[in-house]
């Protein structure tokens, strides 16, 4: 009978994505409303099929969060509750055709995951323990690389809420991803763990002082996996109310890194608002944005081969970087969404072929075969706010690209260590 029922959910919300694209095709207040109320039912239910799984349901709410933003924020008030007017201003594609069709694409995403998400009544239980390599080289490596990358992690920073640029380095944004090796390769000895745990907490200190929310949120949340367990919705409810009040208050403090009025400040800025994110509202602007400069450009497929290379040789690489590449067309401030990069490039096929793609990687990571698919997983899952929220680059070249060459590097030296051990005892 479930199984029924959430084959229905699935094919009534495909219906209704096909209805959308048929009808919906100029821009009215009452379409982005109900669109961004449909986007946020959807994220709903892949919540609700997520919950015997503490990664896909820490992963899909924050999907929840950030899609609720947008939906109360942006459909139905234009950015105003969470957006300074003087923002809003240079924002001229809100209110567009562009935006009815940003929002179609970004429920229709949404629409493909949930369509090929593992059935909720499949999931079991899942093992939430891996088998520590005790490496101490290894973890001395990764111990090191991240705490250089700590030190030397920011460039620059500036304080403004409305235009706050985050000038972290390339290493300092893959800290975490040290981390989990260091963890890997920790052997659960007890000072290791200690190590890390003072090494976090440095971390999120120095991003939290530097205003920049991006990096002090995956770290805190690679914390609360592996301090709890077990995570019920009610516990994942709590934490996000306690993680809305911090990233507010973060943007609060970066306006002039200081406390002064710190609660008047807050309550002014954004009192019964504060659920709202400016960096989601942001970020959603850039991904219609960047839809009027493909129907402005034509054929963007071309930039399908600088997106590839952009994976493996760098964000530098051609014209990867899809957001900087609208900025010459369309002013924008960063992000765009996880659909963005895909829609520039393909259109509704692309935002179609990136769905899939995310479900057979959540699939593939569900199997809990190898210790490496737990900090694997991990990965994907703290990272969410930055393949999510910003660009699907990041889930592409971080996620699926560097954290398994980095592995692999790891193993290898691994690998040598153990021979080496085995040959002295000869």
């Amino acid at each position: 009978m479930r199984k029924d029922w959430s084959i229905g959910i699935d094919c009534f919300l495909m219906i209704i994505c096909a209805y959308f694209y048929l009808c919906f095709n100029d821009c009215q207040p009452l379409y982005k409303r109900i669109i961004g109320v449909a986007i946020v039912f959807v994220s709903c239910v892949l919540v609700y099929k997520s919950r015997k799984d503490r990664f896909k349901l820490i992963t899909f709410c924050v999907i929840l969060y950030v899609n609720i933003t947008i939906a109360f924020s942006d459909c139905f008030t234009d950015g105003q509750r969470s957006l300074p007017y003087y923002t809003l201003v240079w924002q001229v594609y809100r209110n567009s055709i562009y935006e009815i069709i940003f929002l179609k694409a970004l429920f229709l995403f949404l629409c493909v995951v949930n369509l090929f998400m593992k059935k909720e009544e499949t999931n079991t239980v899942h093992i939430d323990t891996f088998t520590s390599q005790d490496n101490p080289i290894c973890f001395m490596v990764a111990y090191l690389i991240m705490t250089y990358g700590l030190v030397t992690g920011y460039l620059s920073m500036e304080g403004n809420v409305s235009s706050y640029v985050s000038g972290t380095t390339t290493l300092y944004e893959y800290c975490t991803l040290f981390f989990l090796i260091a963890l890997y390769y920790s052997g659960k000895d007890k000072i290791r763990m200690i190590l890390l745990y003072v090494y976090s907490i440095a971390y999120i200190m120095q991003a939290i002082l530097y205003g920049d929310r991006s990096s002090a949120f995956p770290m805190v949340l690679l914390l609360v996996l592996l301090l709890f367990k077990k995570l019920t919705l009610k516990d994942v409810g709590i934490f996000s109310i306690l993680g809305i009040f911090c990233s507010n208050a973060i943007s609060i403090y970066r306006q002039n890194y200081s406390l002064n009025d710190f609660i008047y400040n807050y309550i002014n800025r954004y009192s019964l608002d504060s659920i709202m994110s400016d960096t989601v509202s942001q970020s959603y602007y850039t991904g219609i944005s960047l839809v009027a400069v493909k129907e402005r450009m034509g054929n963007t497929f071309k930039y399908v081969i600088d997106y590839i290379g952009g994976i493996i040789f760098g964000g530098g690489y051609g014209n990867s970087n899809i957001t900087n590449l609208g900025k010459q067309y369309a002013l924008n401030k960063g992000g765009g969404l996880i659909i963005s990069d895909f829609y520039f490039i393909g259109g509704v096929i692309g935002v179609i072929v990136l769905g899939i793609i995310l479900s057979i990687f959540i699939r593939f990571l569900d199997r809990n075969i190898f210790s490496m698919d737990y900090i694997w997983k991990c990965y994907f899952t703290i990272m969410v706010f930055r393949w999510y929220l910003y660009r699907s680059f990041d889930l592409f070249r971080g996620v699926l690209f560097v954290f398994p060459v980095v592995f692999l590097a790891f193993k290898i030296i691994d690998e040598i260590c153990t021979s080496m051990r085995k040959n002295s005892f000869l």
